[in-house]
């Protein structure tokens, strides 16, 4: 079995645009590792040793060798539902979580001036009041909620400590903890698009609003400006900051430079140019942004694609920044084990000469069905058997 040494290693060759020994082979879970157990994310909640356990089992049959990002869950609906937030909804499955953005009141179009002129205290007070019901009722009625709400979290925080001991306990890591991340960006654009106006009003606003939406943008910008020194990072396995596109899938490319690059890129190139790299995380398709980052410093961006097609992809940054692609959760979920085999053979042929290429599943395998278990074993048997140096 490898090492957890040796696979961090590898790991920092592949980002380094170098052959490592062995091509890491990545896999991006939530819910499916719980349906390959047979169990359910409330019963994993109410017995967290155990349900840690289950998590895990996939492990002792699937040969991978690390997660992307964070390991298991983040959230559970359950939480939110007693502070009277529905913003997250259990699957009918037992192991997804929605993200049910419908279900979120987002400020009105008459508060844009007072969120402007007084951001942090309508954000803190006036915005959480409508976000969580909770504060609506009589306070022995709402500490009750407020009770099992701890008692949840602590049991999730249990059953998510319990995965992540039994994960380096099989010599494998998470190469990104977001949580832990010493280097981050995220656009003011994605703030009013995840969390204060949503996805429909905030591209709305791009037309009717636009004045009043940059001085909005220019207000969180400032607060969100931190000061970074590079030994911020000492500590963690790599010196990598992360960053995600949300908004970014819906712009121009005049407003992607706008919104996003051009902040990115005042902020954060004086530190790619000394080492540090960039991991960047794309929701749906975003081909059309990848040209801008020909003029970052070789090897200073990790990009994880979702909907685009990576021989495209390759073209454009293939030699220059890492990519990491692979394996399309639809072959996963409606594929033969063979066509999944061919198609995972097709990525290594192409992408792992030269270096810069970690393989992986394009989007997080969710729930109960988003892959047959016959394809994810064929995949990562043969993953990890031909992404080893002959």
């Amino acid at each position: 079995m490898d090492t957890l040494e040796q696979r961090l290693k590898n790991f920092a060759d592949a980002i380094d645009l170098k052959e490592p020994d062995k091509v890491p082979v990545s896999m991006e879970v939530t819910g499916w590792p719980l349906t390959y157990a047979g169990w359910t994310l409330p019963e994993a909640i109410n017995d967290p040793v155990n349900g840690a356990k289950a998590y895990c089992k996939f492990m002792d049959d699937i040969p991978y060798d690390c997660h992307i990002l964070d390991f298991g869950y983040m959230s559970y609906p359950e939480i939110y539902k007693e502070l009277g937030n529905n913003e997250f909804v259990m699957a009918a499955d037992g192991v997804g979580i929605q993200h049910a953005q419908s279900n979120i009141s987002f400020f009105p179009d008459e508060d844009y001036e007072e969120v402007i002129s007084d951001f942090i205290n309508y954000t803190k007070e006036k915005r959480v009041r409508q976000q969580y019901s909770i504060y609506s009722l009589p306070k022995e009625e709402a500490y009750e909620h407020l009770k099992r709400a701890a008692i949840l979290f602590r049991q999730l925080n249990e059953f998510s400590m319990g995965c992540n001991r039994i994960l380096t306990e099989h010599g494998k890591f998470a190469a990104i903890a977001v949580g832990r991340m010493a280097a981050g960006y995220g656009s003011a654009l994605n703030t009013l698009f995840d969390h204060l106006r949503g996805m429909k009003n905030t591209l709305i606003d791009l037309r009717r609003r636009p004045e009043q939406l940059d001085r909005l943008c220019d207000v969180i910008s400032k607060l969100n400006d931190r000061p970074f020194d590079m030994s911020m990072m000492d500590g963690l396995p790599f010196k990598m900051g992360t960053t995600v596109y949300h908004s970014e899938c819906f712009l121009s490319n005049k407003q992607f430079e706008k919104y996003f690059l051009n902040g990115f890129k005042e902020k954060w190139m004086p530190y790619m140019e000394q080492g540090l790299k960039f991991f960047l995380k794309g929701e749906g398709s975003f081909m059309n942004t990848l040209k801008y980052y020909d003029d970052f410093p070789k090897g200073s961006m990790v990009i994880m694609l979702e909907q685009d097609d990576p021989f495209e992809v390759y073209k454009i940054i293939g030699g220059k920044h890492t990519m990491i692609a692979g394996m399309p959760v639809e072959m996963l979920q409606n594929s033969t084990p063979q066509e999944c085999v061919d198609y995972a053979k097709r990525c290594f042929d192409t992408f792992a000469p030269g270096g810069g290429f970690i393989f992986g599943n394009n989007k997080p395998m969710l729930c109960a069905r988003d892959a047959k278990e016959e394809n994810v074993r064929a995949v990562y048997e043969f993953a990890d058997e031909y992404s080893r140096k002959k």
